[in-house]
Parts: structure tokens; sequence; C-alpha cells
């Protein structure tokens, strides 16, 4: 966890502020992407924890 955090920090922090707008869309576009991963790996993480507990009730 430490270093998906570090790795964010080091990308929401402006390295040199010549060019701050393409900057700013590369910022947004790996927030929604690092969004709709978390989000996949939430959802999969749920699914396979309500197939193991459905496993562990069929028995």
């Amino acid at each position: 966890m430490v270093g998906w955090n570090g790795a964010l920090v080091g990308h929401l922090t402006p390295v040199g502020g010549g060019n701050n707008g393409s900057l700013g869309v590369f910022i947004s576009f790996h927030r929604v992407a690092l969004l709709f991963y978390s989000f996949i790996l939430i959802f999969f993480s749920v699914l396979h924890f309500l197939y193991l507990f459905r496993l562990l009730n069929g028995k």
C-alpha cells in the first residue's frame, strides 16, 4: 500500500512548471485509470469472497 501511495504522490506532484497543461491532463487520466483499476480489484475480491462463502456453505 505504501508503494501505491508513493506512486500516486509522485504522479500528483508536478515536476517542473513548464508543461502544466499536458501534465494536468495526464494526471486526470491517471487518476481515472487508477480509480477504474481499484474498482475492478474491489469488485473481483468481493466476487471471490462471495464464491468462497457459497462454497463453504454448500458443504
